[in-house]
């Protein structure tokens, strides 16, 4: 996937907790590369493993919802791996993409314009209807459709300016482009593909061309179908979900876990070599919502979680501890490509959020005073690389770095905010200034995701250090989902989050474009302007790496300056899979695992899969 995600802000994880790291018990991974690690199996069952097959894995929050495209949760994608299907997908032992829903890579015209496919054969849907061409077409025109509430996926189908099927061959077809883009190849690889029987029973759609689709609102009959498409059952209740994938949602306790099903015959199922990204091994998969320490150490103690990949290091310090632990669970450090910061309302109503950031050196200013080195240190125990700019250190190629990131300095911060015109002249240790004839404080609502103490004592150590230069940050509490939505339509002073991203080139619209913040999309901050939406498109269009990669640095030290955001640090996540199952493989690309993959260990069962 290419979109960046809101993910869970991971808890701190243990420097140690490598295959090789102190308290691991046996086995280092038996292949790592740049791309995954794949533990060896377990030879034989400890008498104590559970031998159902299912995997109840641990998570921290619950997706926004489960809508086809409706939603940026990484919650949302992770379960999209195994419900829903893509006509190409993220790779995610080799750092690429691949074919999932077609036969090949793409047949790509000299001009870089036209891209024809062909499905494979025997695809169906789950009322054992085929996936034709029209689904697709249906897939694309409902996402460019501006009735449809998905402004952050959007952004990417500008250039998609139609869809032509093959006169001759049925399931052949071109995605025809407007221009020439760095990611008109991996684009598709982030829209599920639906049903259109399915979602336009009336066949709506297909009353417009690509373009009319797209580029109407007054049309009462795709108003109506815009209205039912976006309505929330899609996204919250099991009975309206509908997918490729070899899963399918059976249960959904909102808070308490989310449950998927292998399908009883699935069309995965029948092809001679399935995919190990695409098959269900597993029975069923459950996604267990836990946020308290003890209660997860105590869950893992007993062999009730089968894996995580986000627990805090308290608890797994302590599990490691524990022999018995290290017998039952594999674990690894993995890098990924996410990465934490805290965002300024740059472009407030000055009603509700006050004109407190609009000024570059005010964000300097605050970004001097978060002592990101000591929540490094401390409450991540060292877990975390600091950043300068958006773009992940683990892209060595096209991240600027010349920036370094912004240190520790409260006494140069409290002079640049001297210089701003923000001082305490009450002296009430707030500092404060006359904007548009009314005198603020630069006191303000600081939002962070709630529910993990360790995110929570992250939040504080930055809120303890605003204070040290005379800024009031009043910490706030919010749960996800509601936390991406209130900073989607700007209704924050500033938030701390953290963005997913993968291996693919960088298409840096969906945050940094203008119109991603007009459009309540995933601009947060209100940055940009005519010059660098330009250098935005640049970049998408660059006709070779070196001049994507020349303005991309250029936009990296506009943003720099700017300061938009203030730059945290880039995590890694501890991933824990219990041994009762083989083929067990973590990767870089998020969410790190494979859980369809996962293979019992046992009796009776297949020997586990090669990674290649």
């Amino acid at each position: 996937m290419r979109k960046l995600l809101i993910i869970p802000i991971a808890a701190s994880i243990l420097a140690a907790c490598g295959p090789t790291g102190k308290g691991v018990a046996d086995g280092p991974a038996i292949d790592s590369t740049g791309s995954y690690i794949k533990f060896a199996d377990a030879k034989l069952a400890d008498s104590t493993w559970s031998k159902d097959n299912i995997v109840v894995f641990h998570v921290t929050s619950q997706p926004d919802n489960l809508h086809p495209t409706n939603g940026i949760s990484a919650e949302r994608e992770f379960i999209f791996r195994y419900t829903q299907m893509t006509l190409l997908s993220n790779d995610l032992l080799n750092r690429g993409i691949r074919p999932q829903l077609v036969k090949s890579m793409p047949e790509i015209s000299a001009d870089g314009l036209r891209y024809t496919y062909e499905l494979l054969d025997g695809i169906t849907w789950d009322d054992g209807s085929p996936l034709t061409v029209n689904d697709v077409i249906f897939t694309f025109k409902a996402n460019k459709c501006p009735l449809v509430d998905n402004p952050d996926a959007r952004v990417y189908l500008e250039d998609l300016i139609d869809i032509i099927p093959d006169p001759v061959k049925p399931q052949r077809f071109t995605l025809v482009m407007k221009r020439k883009y760095m990611n008109n190849l991996s684009l598709v690889s982030d829209f599920p593909i639906m049903q259109r029987s399915y979602f336009d029973i009336n066949n709506v759609l297909a009353n417009y061309g690509f373009g009319q689709a797209t580029g109407k609102k007054g049309n009462a009959d795709l108003t109506a179908w815009a209205k039912d498409f976006n309505d929330a059952k899609y996204g919250s209740d099991p009975a309206f979900f509908n997918g490729l994938g070899a899963y399918k949602v059976t249960a959904w306790e909102p808070g308490i876990s989310i449950t998927l099903e292998k399908k009883k015959s699935h069309w995965v199922g029948k092809m001679e070599k399935p995919d190990m990204h695409d098959k269900g091994i597993a029975e069923k998969i459950i996604f267990k919502l836990n946020r308290d320490e003890n209660s997860v150490k105590l869950e893992f103690k007993s062999q009730k979680f089968d894996g995580t990949n986000l627990i805090s290091t308290r608890a797994l310090k302590e599990l490691q501890k524990d022999p018995n632990f290290n017998k039952n669970y594999h674990s690894y450090l993995v890098p990924s490509y996410g990465w934490a910061y805290l965002a300024f309302n740059m472009k407030p109503d000055g009603n509700k959020h006050k004109k407190l950031f609009t000024d570059k050196n005010v964000r300097r200013a605050i970004a001097m005073l978060i002592p990101v080195d000591d929540i490094i240190r401390t409450v991540r125990a060292g877990n975390g690389s600091r950043i300068a700019t958006m773009v992940s250190p683990l892209k060595k190629s096209e991240v600027d770095s010349t920036l370094k990131p912004i240190g520790l300095n409260v006494e140069g911060a409290k002079k640049m905010l001297d210089e701003a015109g923000w001082k305490d002249t009450d002296g009430d240790n707030i500092r404060d200034k006359v904007v548009e004839g009314k005198k603020l404080q630069l006191e303000f609502d600081f939002n962070f995701p709630a529910g993990n103490p360790v995110v929570a004592d992250m939040a504080k150590l930055m809120a303890e250090g605003m204070q040290k230069g005379g800024v009031k940050a009043n910490m706030i509490g919010i749960e996800a989902p509601l936390i991406g939505k209130k900073a989607s339509s700007h209704d924050f002073d500033m938030v701390f989050g953290q963005w997913g991203g993968n291996s693919q080139p960088e298409d840096y619209s969906q945050l940094w474009s203008t119109r991603e913040w007009a459009s309540g999309g995933s601009n947060l901050t209100g940055f940009g302007n005519a010059e660098t939406d330009a250098l935005i498109d640049s970049i998408r269009y660059a006709t070779n790496d070196a001049a994507r990669i020349s303005f991309s640095k250029k936009l990296q030290k506009i943003v720099y300056d700017e300061q938009p955001y203030v730059f945290l640090y880039a995590p890694r996540r501890c991933v824990a899979i219990h041994k009762r199952f083989g083929n067990v493989v973590m990767v870089s690309e998020n969410p790190n695992v494979m859980l369809n993959a996962l293979q019992l260990i046992g009796s009776g069962m297949q020997k586990s899969e090669e990674v290649h």
